[in-house]
């Protein structure tokens, strides 16, 4: 029998995955809830979240080996991971749409109208996206924990870890791009000095419990 061992591109997409995935959960709870309105400081972060989940996917479908019949994955009904391939989709596509919002903070004239359009979903895309991210930090470690030969991966404790270590990383992402390629004001940078004040406090919190 010919055994098929995850190598490095799986490894890669596991850390990727929740590292996009808790940008957006962290995002969207500030913006939506901790600090509201405080969403266009996380225009650079958001934008990391994306290539992360993109660059992962990659990835993923490198290491399924069959790349041209990717698509087959969101057709198969019991499959976890279609779950994870949902999740993927709905983040990384309500995740650009809230970003291209923004995209008139580099200077892009030409997209104002775009803005202007998308203002008022704003926060439905950037929520939505967030619940996705939630939902993708979850299933990494909820995919592993399917495989029964590992005594401990099949257990409730993997996919814990797994939300705590994403959470993690993602806040260590956001506090080094928060309000990267952003013009913020006075207002701007003490509420920007506060989330990273609290992301810094999180995440010694979540390296303690991943010990």
């Amino acid at each position: 029998m010919k055994h098929h061992y995850w190598e490095a591109p799986i490894v890669i997409y596991l850390f990727l995955g929740g590292l996009g995935g808790g940008i957006f959960f962290l995002s969207a709870l500030f913006d939506l809830i901790i600090a509201p309105g405080s969403g266009l400081l996380f225009f650079a972060p958001v934008f990391f979240a994306l290539a992360a989940l993109a660059l992962g996917c990659f990835f993923l479908v490198f290491e399924l080996g069959q790349p041209p019949v990717f698509w087959r994955v969101f057709t198969t009904k019991t499959a976890i991971i279609k779950w994870g391939a949902v999740l993927l989709s709905v983040a990384m596509i309500f995740g650009f749409v809230w970003w291209a919002s923004y995209l008139y903070v580099l200077g892009w004239e030409w997209t104002f109208g775009l803005a202007a359009a998308l203002e008022g979903v704003r926060p439905i895309m950037l929520g939505v996206a967030g619940v996705a991210g939630f939902g993708i930090m979850v299933y990494t470690g909820v995919m592993l924990s399917t495989l029964k030969a590992h005594a401990f991966w099949a257990t409730p404790a993997l996919p814990v870890l797994f939300t705590v270590s994403a959470l993690s990383t993602a806040c260590a992402a956001i506090a080094l791009s928060l309000g990267g390629a952003v013009d913020v004001n006075v207002i701007g940078a003490v509420v920007a000095e506060i989330i990273h004040e609290i992301v810094h406090i999180v995440d010694i919190v979540l390296v303690v419990a991943e010990i």
